[in-house]
């Protein structure tokens, strides 16, 4: 309505981008910088950022505010006993305003929505600034009061209390005014006023409301500025400098650091500074110098530094705390992106889609800016494993292929979401009715780009002709009947455009320029040049991907289309009826903090060391978020309604911690009074209580009550579908978990098992491409489900079986043969080098590796999974198809991998020689039944009666009447 105009702003005569609007009690504005804005940044795409900060600090600091009183000394230690602490009265803390943005894609404007400080619109005299500065070049307020409360909520943050000059930023036309200077010189008794303190950021301010509450507003910075994003002449770190080769730009983007990644630095500097006693205990007891460990830094951090005005009054402290956040600003360069990197490759992080994405580099602290790099990071991995192979050494296990696919799309997607933006900008006709143009803009993104051929333009056939003119008669004749004539028939959707004044084409672009100008965003906000979308990218595999890449653009840009099969191969695959809706994204208060810095996020329970050691220890460690079934009751997606009660969020965190130590009936405990909890507070369909749903099922089947974890867990499903949709990470992950517990619950079970799992693969193939690792995966515990239900009632299963293997087999394949045909590109390659790298098994027993290393120990599992993937088809060709040198040419694959990695004398290697021995001579046997048959009929016999027939021809030959069948 507030979009659309239909709601009356409170200040008419102002322009329309700078109106404000009150409407049931809700404050509502647009993000775009102001003339009059207390503000350090400049520029509309600065203000929006800058309001989706001011969204994340607050909900941390209402978070920390909920339960900032320490347990009590008696606490007991068992944390399955232990209750939340009281929540801190209103009138002894920081007060947040509820808030929540909504982004106009089609638009291309951000909304704030926040409630009203009490007493603000009424007069001047009910609420007071007590803390911050209203305006530019007035001077800065420090309530003493409100400085103590900043002050306890900022120091759990790090950020240290620093001078700055009472008017700290100055008015843009010059200084203030002699009448502002001389009534604040008569207010402060005639003299000058001296620095104050500052607890965080410039921006703040502090309001005291009409209710006595103290209210916190633009908390735009609770982490100081990126210094990697600052250009090196300015004081930045010069990194981007030293890999792009050119100067980077001092626009204004507002690039911060996340808390996320301050927490990891401080916990990396107690490592240090406890690997530090360490090493000095032991070499005091041995009498020698001790080891050089770096000097830890545990100092906190000033937020105002790299800005446009003095950080500090002390020039040398200014100095310090520059170089400080230089220091974190390399720590997540060197440090936290590669470690990411390390993960990937090992197969500890595996997103399943966009958002989980966004999720984990979260979690690390790593801010999107960072795709590019990761991206760059990720090409480096697989060159150097092309060379590797061209240099005839097959590296322990290959760099993952859909990571650099998964950067680079939601790279993509974010980018076209900035080139929709300028492409409506100005064009407030089409914004109104924006599904010409939003049809225009997915053929352009998604279509072919070129000449439709003659066969892609999907001409119906004769039959389908004839049927729809007789349908055409029937519905003229019923027309006709109701009093339907010719000039009353309902108008095509272009004549309705053109009545309206719109032209099919609202917006005019090609696909060649559409990508450019993507290419060019994309090169802009992440310093990267795309590759698997680049001009040079190949059509086919980025047809395989376009279907990933068009749902995420429509989460981006808040759009329904038809769910139906879309021909990629044509210029313009959407019709104009396709796109049937375009929503606002909005993005609320989180009900939780992200995993990783939990002695933040729970303050009562930062005392408990023993509970949170294991998630702390290791500031680079992985974080178990990767699949998209973390365990917090809010904030991802941000769309979801979050639980306001934190009490929810503490309990399943608690509970997660047991989990890792195995203490099941403490986590079913924990996970069933957050369940009561989140269900009296939030109802049955509520993300909070999916989780708790899902969290008791997988305590109950570690405890083997399966049928239990089977109900929870199909409740905990129904709902996450409810609330979230079909293709959710959370939908899958509940899908995946489900069918494990199925899987317990013996045969009957198992048909359920394999649907879930089959629809699991699907979604997984849907949401994360072709390429992605649990596609593989998925398609093997499909074949082991079918091959387990084979029977003699149901032989088809057996086939089925048959194909997810080699479904499972043929991915990995491609991703080796990927690997192979671009090192034998590569000017140093020989062909007999080529061979050799496409042959794992010769390799690894030429080189004479054993699986001691890591990497090697990785690679010897991946080939023990492909032997095994290779007997099991070799199984299923002997019992079901009778396809004897199928069976033996698989089972010689699994024999020599066994061979390989395990040697001549382990089991696995002498059964498989049994198989291997047993399929030759069923195939010897075979093919001489064949001849003597053969030679039986050429003299003039009889043919084999079913008894006497070979099961190979039997099957072969019921097969071919299948394929003509199926061709009749």
């Amino acid at each position: 309505a507030i979009a659309s105009g239909h709601v009356t702003p409170i200040n008419p005569t102002e322009p329309s981008r700078n109106h404000v609007y009150v409407f049931n009690n809700m404050f509502f504005s647009y993000a775009v910088d102001s003339k009059d804005g207390y503000k350090v940044f400049k520029g509309d795409e600065a203000a929006a950022k800058s309001a989706r900060h001011d969204l994340r600090n607050i909900s941390l600091i209402d978070r920390l505010q909920r339960a900032a009183v320490e347990p009590p000394s008696d606490q007991p230690e068992d944390a399955a006993e232990v209750s939340p602490p009281a929540v801190v009265p209103p009138g002894h803390r920081l007060c947040t305003l509820a808030t929540t943005l909504v982004d106009l894609p089609c638009a291309g404007r951000r909304i704030v929505a926040q409630s009203i400080v009490p007493g603000i619109l009424q007069s001047e005299n009910l609420s007071k600034l007590v803390y911050g500065a209203i305006e530019h070049g007035h001077e800065y307020k420090a309530d003493p009061d409100m400085v103590t409360l900043v002050g306890a909520v900022t120091d759990k943050f790090n950020i240290a209390p620093r001078e700055i000059e009472a008017v700290p930023l100055k008015k843009e036309d010059g200084p203030p005014g002699p009448e502002k200077a001389a009534a604040a010189t008569e207010e402060d008794g005639g003299t000058e006023p001296g620095p104050v303190t500052v607890c965080g950021a410039v921006e703040m301010k502090g309001i005291v409301g009409s209710d006595g509450r103290k209210y916190v507003l633009d908390v735009v910075r609770l982490s100081p500025r990126d210094a990697n994003w600052v250009p090196e002449r300015l004081g930045g770190t010069g990194v981007w400098e030293a890999v792009g080769g050119q100067d980077l730009p001092d626009d204004a983007f507002v690039a911060l650091l996340r808390p996320e990644l301050v927490h990891r630095w401080y916990t990396y500097q107690e490592q240090l500074q406890a690997k530090r006693k360490a090493a000095s205990s032991e070499a005091d007891a041995a009498g020698k110098a001790p080891e050089e460990v770096d000097e830890p830094d545990l100092e906190k951090l000033n937020v105002n530094v790299f800005l446009p005005f003095k950080c500090s009054t002390d020039p040398a402290t200014a100095a310090v705390d520059e170089e400080r956040v230089r220091k974190v600003s390399k720590f997540l360069w060197e440090k936290i992106l590669p470690a990411i990197t390390k993960h990937v490759r090992s197969g500890s992080l595996v997103p399943m889609d966009g958002s989980v994405l966004v999720e984990l580099l979260h979690s690390y602290g790593v801010n999107l800016r960072y795709l590019g790099r990761l991206a760059a990071l990720a090409k480096a991995e697989e060159d150097a494993d092309i060379k590797e192979i061209a240099a005839g050494t097959m590296p322990g296990s290959v760099f993952p292929l859909f990571w650099r696919r998964a950067l680079e799309l939601e790279m993509v997607a974010r980018a076209s979401r900035y080139v929709l933006s300028d492409l409506l900008d100005g064009q407030d006709d089409v914004r109104r009715a924006p599904a010409a143009a939003l049809t225009a803009f997915l053929n352009a993104l998604l279509g072919s780009g070129g000449d439709e051929s003659p066969s892609a333009t999907q001409e119906p056939d004769e039959g389908a002709k004839e049927a729809g003119a007789s349908g055409s008669a029937q519905l003229s004749k019923r027309r006709k009947k109701r009093g339907h004539h010719k000039h009353h028939r309902p108008a095509e959707a272009g004549a309705v455009l053109d009545l309206l004044g719109f032209a099919h084409g609202s917006i005019s672009v090609s696909h060649e320029e559409l990508w450019q100008s993507i290419r060019t965003q994309v090169y802009r906000r992440y310093w990267y040049s795309l590759e698997f979308w680049g001009a040079e990218g190949g059509a086919q595999e980025q047809a395989a991907f376009k279907t990933s890449l068009l749902r995420r653009v429509c989460q981006r840009l808040g759009l329904r289309i038809k769910a139906k099969s879309y021909n990629w191969a044509l210029s313009k695959p959407f019709a104009l009826g396709d796109v049937t809706d375009a929503l606002p994204v909005a993005k609320s208060l989180g009900g939780n903090a992200p995993p990783g810095w939990s002695t933040v996020s729970l303050g009562w329970l930062a005392g408990n060391k023993t509970m949170i050691k294991d998630l702390a220890a290791d500031p680079l460690a992985p974080l178990p978020c990767s699949n998209g079934s973390g365990f917090a009751a809010g904030g991802h997606p941000s769309s979801l309604v979050p639980c306001p009660l934190a009490d929810v969020d503490e309990l399943l965190t608690i509970a997660q911690l047991h989990m890792t130590t195995k203490n099941y009936a403490a986590v079913f405990q924990l996970a069933q009074e957050a369940f009561l909890f989140a269900q009296v507070v939030c109802g049955q369909t509520h993300r909070a209580v999916a989780l708790c749903l899902s969290l008791m099922a997988s305590a109950l089947h570690h405890l083997r009550e399966f049928g239990l974890a089977v109900q929870h867990q199909g409740r905990a499903l129904a709902t996450f579908q409810t609330i979230s949709g079909f293709d959710s990470p959370d939908t899958v992950a509940a899908s995946t978990q489900l069918a494990s517990h199925h899987m317990q619950l013996g045969v009957d079970s198992l048909w359920r098992a394999a649907r879930l799992t089959a629809a699991s693969a699907y979604l997984y193939e849907l949401v994360g491409g072709p390429l992605h690792p649990d596609v593989q995966t998925a398609y093997g515990k499909l074949g082991n489900f079918f091959s387990e239900l084979s029977n003699e009632q149901h032989p088809g299963n057996g086939r089925v079986a048959l194909l997810c293997f080699q479904d499972s087999v043929r991915r990995d394949a491609w991703q080796r043969y990927w690997y192979t045909t671009r090192a034998a590109s590569l000017p140093n390659s020989t062909p007999a080098q080529q061979g050799v790298a496409a042959t794992v098994p010769v390799l690894l027993a030429e080189a004479g590796t054993s699986p001691s290393s890591p990497r090697d120990q990785q690679r010897a599992l991946e080939l023990l999974l492909q032997a095994q993937t290779f007997h099991n088809m070799a199984i299923l060709h002997f019992n079901t198809t009778a396809n004897f040198k199928e069976a033996l040419l698989h089972e010689k694959k699994a024999f020599s991998i066994y061979r390989t990695v395990l040697g001549e004398e382990n089991k696995n290697t002498k059964q498989s020689a049994l198989y291997l021995k047993k399929f030759t001579e069923q195939a010897v046997a075979e093919s001489t039944k064949l001849r003597e048959i053969q030679r039986n009929i050429s003299n003039g016999g009889f043919a084999p009666s079913a008894e006497e027939e070979p099961r190979a021809a039997r099957h072969s030959r019921h097969r071919g009447k299948g394929r003509a069948k199926g061709k009749r």
